[in-house]
């Protein structure tokens, strides 16, 4: 099965695939210890959790090793960062969280929020997640996040609406297939818990070929899962896949993927998916949720930015693409600007720029070449910039007007993007065409970005223009100066695309996940961060000790002590290793 939007060929699993015979006996297992896991205590739960903690914690340099090997990274190299933040250590945050969530509601009959919900001038309520505790506050400060609820969930009833799948009579004896992703290896996991938690469900995770070499670590990292007998790990290609989401064993699945595995596991292939959509007859019928990609904008709202501002955003335009050599269903594949903006062009020369200084990284992924291509075929003065087998590609100047031009439709799973420079006469009128563009034109509705400057946000008419930006853009997550990517490991925000999408029409897909404080009926996640963050986020290309961040991030999650703590920051400043 494809693994994203932009992997065009089914990929050999370079692992033993699980057998016929050792599915059948891994699901029987599961299926017998679902109506224990359906009557198991907040405590066990807590308990189970708890037990993640040492043994992931224990792999985790063996877990960023194995993802550091198969993507040709090395050891050492800023590249080794995405490795810690989006491997051991969003896995154990929300662990973490989970114990919070659940001890909670044991105690207080609800996840206790970090703050307090509040009503919005829409009438939708909005609740914060982030910070989470005073460990958040220190490492990042000055950001917030909210999840906004779906506009029926009124302020009184938001107790009654978390938690649901943790209620005795909404708890089924069932198991779930997760589909894991092929890029980023906490997916999965974060899958895991997400249907063992939230969903009450046992699990089967079959992982993808691409980076199923992961595997050896995560079967050490998730052991107590396994021991109970809660989560089966399963390897193999598309045939191991197919046969598993036909399996009389499975009630639900989940996909991290393309629209096209989405549809094969849904409807089937050929005509005869063509003739079951239009009938409405799918060949599944089990429940799926999914989470399958995104032409992910980014709106840079004009302002007076200073040269550090233009540096800084560059940087943080170029990392938002680099990270993970462009293999990210959050990547930024379009910039939305200005076309009258004094200094649209210095924002440009400083993305060029940062592109330029960005290490060159092994193009791991299959198929990324047919990516490339058809980018280039579309745009041939597209700027290569930097050196390696696969430079990065920058289309600038894309014409807003051409609705079908592929930048704005197609995910290209590669180190690509587009740049589309929007005429207006003010900013506020720029604001409204870009929040329609990337509402109507762009594919997808996971997650969008906006930069804005604090004098901009002071600007009466602009600020208004913002906020009302933020509460018209229909995507799961829209993030403020900060790349929206950043949700992703925060575990107590919310992760998918924006509600309304539908078995014939997916889109970016349905449902969510991660939603550690359980919300039942999450709407989009909101997140804001100052214009200019100090110290810089490890992520960025010219962070000079990213992986030393990671790292010790993930110590401190795993054990908080002052030291620890210490470490980090001096990490973060450039002084760690």
């Amino acid at each position: 099965m494809q693994n994203h939007a932009g992997s065009p060929q089914p990929v050999t699993s370079r692992c033993a695939p699980t057998s016929a015979v050792e599915q059948d006996a891994a699901i029987a297992t599961l299926r017998g210890a679902a109506d224990r896991w359906r009557e198991a205590t907040l405590a066990e739960q807590v308990e189970l959790l708890q037990a993640l903690i040492p043994t992931i914690a224990a792999t985790s340099e063996e877990w960023v090793a194995a993802g550091c090997a198969l993507k040709g990274v090395q050891r050492g190299a800023h590249a080794e960062t995405e490795e810690w933040l989006g491997g051991p250590y969003t896995v154990l945050r929300a662990v973490r969280q989970l114990i919070r969530s659940l001890k909670d509601l044991a105690d207080r009959g609800a996840p206790q929020l970090p703050g307090v919900a509040k009503v919005l001038s829409n009438g939708q309520v909005a609740a914060p997640v982030f910070p989470t505790d005073p460990l958040d506050r220190i490492l990042l400060r000055g950001i917030t996040a909210e999840v906004w609820l779906d506009p029926d969930v009124a302020l009184d009833g938001l107790t009654e609406s978390m938690a649901g799948g943790q209620r005795a009579a909404s708890r089924r004896a069932r198991v779930a297939l997760v589909l894991g992703a092929g890029n980023v290896t906490s997916i999965g996991p974060m899958d895991v818990l997400h249907r063992l938690f939230s969903a009450g469900e046992c699990v089967v995770l079959k992982l993808n070929p691409v980076n199923e070499q992961i595997g050896p670590a995560l079967a050490k990292a998730l052991r107590p899962l396994i021991d109970a007998d809660v989560l089966r790990i399963m390897y193999g290609g598309a045939e191991a896949g197919d046969r598993l989401c036909q399996h009389e064993g499975i009630d639900s699945i989940h996909i991290t993927g393309s629209l096209s595995t989405h549809d094969r596991v849904v409807w089937g292939e050929g005509t005869e998916a063509a003739d079951r959509k239009r009938a409405g007859t799918p060949r599944n019928e089990r429940p799926v949720t999914s989470e399958l990609g995104n032409v992910s904008p980014v709106i840079v709202v004009p302002g007076p930015w200073s040269k550090g501002d233009l540096r800084y955003h560059g940087e943080n335009l170029a990392s938002s693409l680099t990270t993970n050599a462009g293999f990210n269903c959050n990547a930024t594949r379009v910039m939305l600007t200005h076309a009258g903006w004094s200094q649209r062009e210095d924002l440009l020369a400083a993305v060029r720029e940062a592109l330029g200084d960005t290490e060159a990284r092994p193009a791991y992924y299959p198929g990324q070449q047919a990516q490339r291509d058809a980018f280039l075929d579309a745009h041939p003065d597209a700027a290569r910039v930097g050196e390696g087998e696969a430079p990065w590609l920058f289309a600038e100047g894309l014409d807003p007007s051409e609705r079908l031009d592929p930048c704005f439709q197609h995910e290209f799973w590669c180190g690509a993007m587009g740049e589309a420079p929007l005429p207006a006469e003010d900013t506020a009128e720029f604001i409204r065409k870009a929040v329609r563009l990337a509402n109507e034109v762009v594919s997808g509705s996971l997650n969008v970005t906006l930069l804005v400057h604090p004098s901009s946000m002071r600007d009466p008419v602009v600020g208004r223009a913002v906020e009302r930006a933020i509460g018209d853009l229909r995507f799961g997550t829209v993030a403020v100066n900060l790349w929206a990517a950043a949700s992703f490991p925060l575990g107590s925000t919310t992760w998918g695309a924006f509600p309304g999408n539908s078995l014939d029409d997916a889109g970016s897909g349905i449902g969510t996940v991660h939603n550690t404080f359980l919300f039942d009926r999450p709407q989009k996640t909101v997140l804001r961060a100052p214009f200019r963050i100090f110290p810089r986020p490890a992520w960025f290309t010219r962070h000079r000790s990213g992986p030393a961040v990671g790292r010790h991030l993930t110590s401190l999650t795993a054990k908080p002590t002052l030291g620890r703590l210490v470490r980090v920051l001096l990490a973060a400043v450039g002084f760690g290793r």
